[in-house]
């Protein structure tokens, strides 16, 4: 069953992206003892579950500014497949949640997430919007 998901990350990123798509990467996340004792995994694509709306989209581009160190953002729509989703060691699948926080500023608790372990093609994804922070910043 095909479902969507949105991803975040650089305009450079996205360059190589659409040519070349989403392939698994080592995640944050994954460093976490409960979830690689329940998976045996280390690396996947983060997709965000929903649409990110207001703070939690805001805080979102930001962390992903500092993350990738540019300017400029992308958010994509990515369509995947659910039998390509992170599942644990017994078949059950595994749920992912965020908490968000930069500094002092939390921008999101508990936004629901998947975890993707297969490359996800280009014809699979598309671009919703590229946010350019700093054209944004100079009117």
């Amino acid at each position: 069953m095909k479902r969507g998901g949105y991803h975040y990350t650089s305009f450079e990123n996205w360059l190589m992206i659409k040519k070349t798509g989403l392939k698994p990467y080592r995640l944050g996340c994954m460093n976490s003892k409960d979830i690689i004792d329940k998976t045996n995994k280390r690396k996947g694509i983060w997709l965000w579950s929903k649409d990110l709306k207001g703070k939690t989209h805001l805080g979102t581009i930001i962390y992903q500014v500092s993350s990738k160190n540019s300017d400029k953002i992308v958010k994509l729509k990515v369509w995947y497949d659910t039998n390509q989703l992170l599942k644990g060691l017994r078949g059950e699948r595994v749920w992912t949640s965020h908490y968000g926080q930069i500094d002092k500023y939390i921008y999101h608790t508990k936004e629901e997430g998947v975890i993707i372990i297969e490359p996800i093609p280009p014809s699979e994804i598309e671009l919703v919007k590229v946010y350019d922070l700093i054209k944004l910043v100079s009117d």
